[in-house]
């Protein structure tokens, strides 16, 4: 097993059932692209959560490669036994994933808005 940095800031919060990670439109920038599946499989991993969740609440667009990540993304966590959630999309990022077939057939992985402020950490 190669040892990986995780090299982006990423806005992380560790809840006892899950690693929130909030994203921001730098994080799905040209230069974040390249991290994103190893450093966010890492930090899953790392958290020994058995549930990831990406917080879209600040994005509003984005591109068909970043799609492909994220759904590379789901496929190497599921293998780990990770369960990816995507969470506060908008109406058009909705319909953007559920154009490839998300959620998955297996559970429910997008979910509407979490109140954070009332989650125990």
């Amino acid at each position: 097993m190669s040892l990986h940095v995780i090299a982006h800031p990423w806005e992380v919060y560790q809840y006892r059932d899950r690693v929130l990670v909030k994203l921001r439109p730098r994080d799905v920038g040209a230069e974040a692209l390249s991290l994103l599946t190893d450093d966010l499989v890492q930090l899953a991993q790392e958290s020994g959560h058995d549930s990831l969740q990406l917080d879209f609440q600040q994005i509003q667009v984005i591109t068909s490669v970043v799609v492909g990540k994220i759904v590379s993304l789901e496929k190497r966590l599921r293998s780990a036994g990770v369960r990816l959630q995507l969470i506060n999309l908008s109406p058009v990022l909705r319909e953007v994933f559920e154009a490839v077939s998300w959620p998955r057939s297996d559970s429910e992985h997008i979910s509407e808005g979490i109140n954070h402020e009332r989650d125990n950490r």
